[in-house]
């Protein structure tokens, strides 16, 4: 059964998840005025900086203990762990004995929460290290590679020179610094076919750089994945995002450029510190090296994503979405029976 928050919008596959109604969460928010001054207590004036988060944080907990004791799933299979809605989900499946599995869906970075799972199905070795950063590591853990990766690593782009470059922005990056870039770019590569592409949260307004600028492509978060994305282009330009490890699975040239400032730490996933990918720190560094890998792009870019997909070269790749239902699978038949639930 595939359940999605009340709110979450995930495109094509709206349709294919159940809602969970969190009307109830109404009568919990009574509550805040203790948990707001509490936190302020704990944590200082960052309470008042997260007001909405914590307000919209309410009644998750209590919401969802009463659907697991309505509904007694055999377990929980958790594709994210850090969003409210998410912790909130493993806290009750906790207190009602209901086991959990993770699936990490992205990179991960040392600011996520320890790892709390009853069984955990990760990546590679950067995001075992990273959790181990983030605190103890609860439960089982298997590294499986990229699953959502399987069916695009046997088409790895080998394009000897970058002709069409993709840029992925998402809603930390400042829509007037990417309106400079995408100018910048477009002036200095008329060769070049650019791909703009918004994050699928990102609900601001980008149709002014249509209009100014009719040669520029966008893709559509929301109804192309980001592998068919990618497929289509030989270069990508990013600053914090997971994207650049895709596109470096892909042999895509990826280039860490950060579109104005913003409170996250720079190269937050650590993949210019560890060799993934480089640094463009101003408009003509990003030039300089776009116009080397419009020279000469090598064949080996992708042999730099081992460290982050554990099946990367080994008789795996490729494969890691049988490896992870075969893992699931296992661990639901030992260590998931009918839980009894609890208070």
């Amino acid at each position: 059964m595939l359940v999605a928050g009340q709110s979450k919008q995930i495109g094509r596959y709206n349709k294919a998840v159940n809602r969970l109604s969190l009307r109830r969460k109404l009568l919990y928010y009574g509550q805040f005025p203790g948990v707001y001054y509490g936190l302020k207590r704990t944590e200082g004036p960052r309470a008042w900086r997260f007001f909405d988060l914590i307000f919209n944080a309410i009644g998750y907990y209590e919401v969802y203990v009463r659907a697991l004791r309505h509904y007694r799933p055999r377990a929980i299979v958790f594709a994210n762990d850090h969003n409210d809605d998410a912790r909130a989900l493993l806290l009750a499946a906790r207190a009602c004995g209901v086991p959990t599995a993770y699936v990490q869906h992205a990179s991960v970075s040392t600011n996520f929460p320890p790892l709390g799972f009853d069984f955990s199905l990760l990546e590679g070795q950067d995001a075992l290290d990273k959790y181990r950063q983030c605190g103890p590591v609860y439960g089982r853990t298997e590294l499986v590679g990229m699953p959502k990766a399987d069916a695009f690593l046997a088409r790895k782009n080998q394009n000897p020179t970058v002709q069409r470059v993709a840029i992925a922005i998402n809603t930390l990056d400042d829509a007037e610094a990417v309106a400079a870039a995408v100018d910048h770019l477009l002036r200095e590569f008329s060769g070049l076919i650019f791909t703009l592409r918004p994050h699928p949260g990102d609900t601001r307004d980008f149709s002014f750089l249509r209009r100014q600028y009719p040669q520029l492509h966008f893709s559509d978060a929301r109804q192309q994945t980001v592998f068919e994305f990618l497929a289509e282009h030989d270069a990508l330009i990013a600053a914090d995002t997971s994207t650049h490890l895709e596109a470096t699975l892909l042999n895509l040239a990826s280039i860490y450029f950060r579109f104005g400032t913003h409170g996250v730490a720079e190269d937050y996933y650590g993949y210019v510190a560890h060799g993934l990918v480089e640094r463009a720190h101003t408009l003509p560094e990003l030039s300089a090296a776009l116009r080397r890998y419009q020279q000469h792009k090598p064949a080996d870019l992708y042999h730099r994503a081992a460290y982050y997909n554990a099946t990367l070269g080994t008789p795996d790749e490729g494969h890691s979405q049988q490896r992870a239902a075969r893992l699931l699978s296992e661990w639901l038949g030992k260590a998931a029976p009918t839980p009894t639930v609890t208070t």
